[in-house]
């Protein structure tokens, strides 16, 4: 019946598979962090939301990447992480969050926590990886920069800080700044490494200026210096 009093229809019916599905709750856009803290947005992967769950702010999280709460795959104190699963070595992605508030000009301390099992083939490793755009003033050409600090590989002994200092040219493109989280063979062209790997507390920190910096240039007597 279509409205209460109307004549209930006859006739034969079934009814299978039925099943109630909670939407997928879509990511909220984070505020940007202060400049002086953590500038990555859900560093630890915690935050999820859209069609496959992936963690919020981070492109990329599909195919070998995933989000993982599971029991010894997260950093100790920590609920969740990032993991690549990696079996087919012709495939090489990344996972990318492109940070907007980084200034040109300025020093950060770029790290992330890898942790490795049985992450094999080509000599290559598992570590985070940043790059911008450099814009020449007087030709406008862009050429790309970067940083690619080395990770573990094999079987990690725990939990490996991988990173270091990312000094930004004062011509690098404003709002082009990225970090980005992969496996990789240690040439180009080499085959993926294949296993797993894990990563967690993602950071970009500004490195504030030395508050002297000094060269010395002579003179030098016995390791003495005087006054003048």
């Amino acid at each position: 019946a279509t409205k209460p009093g109307d004549p209930v229809p006859t006739g034969d019916a079934w009814f299978d598979d039925i099943s109630v599905e909670l939407a997928p709750t879509p990511c909220k856009v984070m505020p940007p962090p202060p400049p002086s803290g953590n500038l990555v947005r859900n560093p630890d992967f915690k935050l999820v939301g859209g069609e496959n769950n992936a963690p919020c702010e981070w492109g990329g999280v599909s195919g070998e990447w995933s989000r993982s709460i599971a029991p010894n795959t997260t950093l100790p104190g920590v609920s969740s992480s990032l993991a690549f699963h990696g079996t087919d070595p012709a495939v090489y992605t990344l996972v990318s969050q492109n940070i907007p508030s980084v200034v040109p000009g300025v020093s950060y301390a770029m790290s992330a926590y890898v942790k490795t099992v049985n992450l094999t083939g080509s000599g290559g490793y598992a570590s985070i990886t940043a790059s911008w755009v450099n814009a020449d003033p007087t030709t406008g050409k862009k050429k790309y920069g970067g940083s690619w600090p080395e990770g573990p590989s094999g079987t990690s002994n725990g939990w490996v800080k991988v990173g270091g200092g990312v000094d930004l040219p004062e011509n690098a493109q404003h709002g082009s700044f990225s970090v980005h989280l992969y496996v990789r063979p240690f040439l180009s062209g080499d085959p993926t490494p294949t296993g797993l790997a894990y990563f967690d507390n993602i950071s970009v920190i500004h490195t504030p200026p030395r508050p002297l910096r000094s060269t010395l240039i002579s003179p030098v007597y016995r390791g003495q210096l005087s006054a003048t």
